[in-house]
């Protein structure tokens, strides 16, 4: 079995997935290509890692962790001086 331990990934529908305003990707990032790379380069499993284009919004990493359950792990990223953040964590 292989796994890619850090990839990123986002979506084309900033409408429903905004850009945290503090970057913003020039080229194509969805779960969608990711599992096409995957498929082509014999890679089973990966590690998404949050990018820094939701900053601290990670619903586009849950969603893609529900869509395909069991083929990635995530790891999210939580603002450590929010009030909510311990809970948070909790249940990222």
């Amino acid at each position: 079995m292989i796994i890619d331990p850090h990839l990123h990934v986002w979506s084309d529908d900033e409408e429903r997935y905004p850009f945290s305003g503090q970057s913003s990707p020039r080229e194509e990032g969805s779960v969608e290509l990711l599992n096409r790379t995957m498929a082509e380069a014999g890679v089973d499993r990966a590690v998404i890692v949050q990018p820094i284009h939701y900053l601290f919004d990670n619903r586009y990493l849950a969603d893609c962790l529900k869509r395909f359950p069991g083929k990635f792990a995530a790891q999210a990223l939580v603002d450590p001086t929010g009030p909510e953040a311990p809970d948070l964590l909790e249940e990222l």
